[in-house]
């Protein structure tokens, strides 16, 4: 398959994308985090 051109920037555009979704979703994860995480035991053995 010989995308050329094209292809590549379909590769780029991908990148971008993901890397603007990267932002909003570490403040969700910190947010959720915050919200609903119970901190392990870390004394207790597995």
């Amino acid at each position: 398959m010989e995308w050329g051109a094209y292809g590549w920037a379909l590769i780029a555009s991908i990148v971008v994308l993901a890397a603007a979704a990267m932002g909003p979703a570490a403040r969700a994860s910190e947010r959720f985090l915050q919200r609903d995480h119970r901190p392990a035991d870390v004394t207790r053995p597995a």
